[in-house]
């Protein structure tokens, strides 16, 4: 088995996400491929190659973020490959500085924006049913897309409206609460899907109208929800959007603390999230500032006495 295929496997054996190992999938065939072609081999290849093949992603129009993610990939690779064979030393991509990622403010979806989309959905068939109750928690519950896969008819705590997620980052487990408004859905989903007995609460659509033979996944969600914002004539959501958009509404408009955003994310601390969050937190409060002012003034010009 090649090392590129043993990397992967080992990878899924660690329980790595969909998306992770599609991820390193396509970063390392891609890396792969131009080394073959500009006289390289990836197992093999030198600092100064893996610079070049940087430098050339950046120069054909790659954002930082993206040559930031093909660093990573090639170093999560080269380690493993470093540690799997017990070579001494660094390996190669030790050389390597560290590709500058960029500044990005996180893509975020607005309550306005969930409801628009919900609207759109028809509530009296089990897959419109399905997707309103997982929109509604992807949003009010912050959940990773991997966590609402991975959620079981059993994690789901009705009286008290909480979600047990058990297979969080770093396998953390945790408990969040869901919003009011899932019930409804929820229950409609869960007493007319086609596969009853199903240990996972998200069940997929054969396209018939039945159920497909394992759970939704990751991808199912994403394609779920690129159909539903085009049908609505909206731009497409994507899950993280909705996760970033569940915790600036917490932070700016909900007046939730850091510490219990944290918690409703699965930080492991809640200083990751203050670092994430805390300039955008503060935009909205120079925000909110310059209203104050603005009508402050407007009642202040002749005639508002």
């Amino acid at each position: 088995m090649r090392r590129v295929d043993r990397f992967l496997t080992a990878k899924i054996a660690a329980g790595r996400s969909e998306r992770t190992i599609g991820f390193y999938q396509r970063e390392l065939a891609a890396a792969a491929q131009w080394m073959k072609d500009n006289g390289h081999d990836l197992d093999s290849a030198p600092a100064w190659a893996i610079e070049d093949y940087l430098a050339a992603e950046r120069a054909r129009g790659q954002s930082p973020a993206s040559v930031s993610a093909r660093y990573r990939a090639l170093s999560a690779y080269y380690r493993w490959i470093h540690a799997r064979e017990r070579r001494t030393g660094e390996p190669e991509i030790a050389q390597v500085e560290k590709p500058d990622a960029g500044h990005r403010e996180p893509r975020r979806t607005t309550p306005d924006q969930v409801e628009q989309l919900l609207k759109s959905i028809e509530s009296d068939t089990w897959t419109g049913c399905r997707d309103r109750s997982l929109i509604r928690i992807l949003f009010w519950s912050g959940l990773r897309v991997g966590e609402a896969v991975g959620l079981r008819v059993t994690d789901v705590d009705h009286r008290a409206r909480r979600l047990h997620i058990k297979k969080g980052k770093g396998d953390k487990s945790r408990s969040v609460p869901y919003h009011s408004k899932v019930t409804p859905d929820l229950l409609a989903y869960l007493f007319s899907r086609p596969a009853p007995r199903a240990e996972e609460l998200w069940i997929g659509n054969d396209g018939a109208g039945g159920a497909t033979p394992i759970g939704l996944t990751d991808n199912g969600i994403r394609q779920m929800l690129r159909r539903r914002c085009m049908a609505a004539g909206m731009k497409v959501i994507n899950p993280h959007a909705l996760r970033h958009g569940f915790a600036m509404t917490m932070l700016n408009e909900g007046g939730a603390t850091m510490d219990a955003v944290a918690v409703f994310l699965g930080h492991s601390s809640p200083e990751i999230t203050r670092q994430f969050y805390a300039e955008y937190v503060d935009e909205e409060l120079t925000a909110i500032y310059a209203s104050a002012v603005n009508r402050s003034e407007q009642r202040r010009q002749p005639g508002n006495d």
